[in-house]
């Protein structure tokens, strides 16, 4: 399943089980660079009754509530969020992981 981003003509893709989702949650998605421009995430913005929280769409994939748990694609590719590309690990896992296989997309590689 395609999802149209917001602000970008790359397409997210996601399995077709998760049509429910964004069936039944409306929620504008978007490419959100991480602050430092190191990485690159598919987001949303939730308005709830006291405050606006970003919710990060491979995170809510895998279900992950715990911060020290962190949602990492297999392929480097955030806009390939199926589930046979995503695998929690805990933070310092992650970071060995992008050590071991660096390649996050660059700035300038995304066309926006």
């Amino acid at each position: 399943m395609i999802i149209q981003l917001t602000n970008s003509l790359i397409p997210c893709v996601v399995d077709d089980e998760d049509w429910f989702l964004f069936a039944l949650w409306k929620y504008s998605w978007r490419a959100k660079w991480s602050s430092d421009k190191k990485y690159l995430y598919v987001c949303a913005s939730v308005r709830l009754p006291d405050k606006v929280t970003t919710i990060y769409l491979h995170r809510l994939l895998l279900g992950l509530t715990k911060k020290k748990i962190e949602g990492h694609h297999k392929d480097n590719d955030p806009f390939n969020n199926r589930r046979d590309n995503l695998e929690p690990l805990e933070r310092n896992d992650h970071i060995q992981e992008h050590i071991r296989n660096p390649g996050p997309p660059k700035e300038d590689d995304i066309p926006f």
